[in-house]
């Protein structure tokens, strides 16, 4: 498995919370399919599936990811003639994983808010926890985010799938939506596993949300004890999933701080109906 690090910055934006409505950001190629040859561009979508700006400050860490070569950069700028970032020269036919992990920040957040998203995310007991503070009394809390992608390299239409290594491994990120198999060529009606991380160990009972942005259809789905959700895919599309995850964590100093994990993971469906 290829090495990868994250870089944080030592300083975070703080940021005053309005809202616990979830708010993902989607990493995805500005054109899909590419072709071999052609070069990767990528950009952020927000939950409404409207372009953002490229967020270069906000870009942590941004990776690559082909069968064999990965490339990393940190807070890279925009393209200045075209939309998005330019990443790499798609090689030969395959699927390639990128992904982003945006600034840690903080924002401030009453214990009611906090519980809306717990709940949300399946953190039962940070719920319950959240519940014996005083509900009028804002905390600070940490916003730990991060995207992951799926571009699709192919010769033409009627090309057969190829190499789909790159995007069923482990990226390393903050918040990791995992693929076990290739999202994109699963037969129709397949069940797609997909294992929810955080910090780099699955979470278990963590929730997943999902829309097709092309037929409206939605999901809502547990995680089982070893983190994993199964999502049927019964309609090709565009597909942006994501989770959020609630704990409270201890620092060295022994101080404690609730952080909000969001991760989110965009494909595309091209599928047909298995042949019997």
């Amino acid at each position: 498995m290829l090495s990868v690090c994250r870089v944080w910055s030592v300083a975070s934006a703080m940021v005053l919370a309005t809202s616990a409505a979830a708010q993902p950001r989607f990493i995805l190629p500005v054109i899909d399919p590419v072709k071999p040859g052609e070069a990767i561009r990528l950009r952020i979508e927000d939950e409404h599936a409207k372009s953002c700006d490229w967020p270069a400050h906000e870009a942590a860490w941004v990776f690559t990811r082909s069968v064999g070569k990965q490339q990393n950069a940190q807070r890279p700028e925009a393209d200045k003639d075209q939309p998005g970032w330019t990443v790499m020269e798609a090689q030969r036919p395959g699927l390639v994983c990128v992904g982003v992990d945006f600034e840690e920040r903080t924002a401030m957040m009453t214990p009611g808010e906090l519980i809306e998203i717990a709940d949300r995310g399946g953190a039962t007991d940070a719920a319950a926890a959240l519940g014996k503070l005083d509900a009028k009394k804002a905390i600070t809390v940490r916003r730990v985010d991060s995207a992951r992608g799926v571009v699709l390299v192919r010769n033409g239409p009627d090309a057969a799938p190829a190499a789909t290594a790159a995007v069923t491994s482990k990226t390393g990120q903050a918040v990791e939506i995992r693929p076990l198999l290739d999202p994109v060529h699963a037969p129709l009606q397949t069940d797609v596993m997909l294992r929810l991380y955080v910090l780099g160990s699955s979470v278990a009972g963590a929730v997943l949300t999902g829309t097709n942005l092309d037929t409206g259809e939605s999901v809502r789905l547990a995680a089982d004890a070893s983190g994993i959700v199964t999502l049927r895919v019964i309609n090709a599309g565009r597909w942006r999933v994501w989770m959020e995850h609630v704990r409270l964590e201890r620092g060295e100093d022994g101080g404690a701080t609730w952080t909000v994990y969001t991760g989110s993971l965009a494909f595309t469906s091209r599928a047909e109906v298995a042949k019997p």
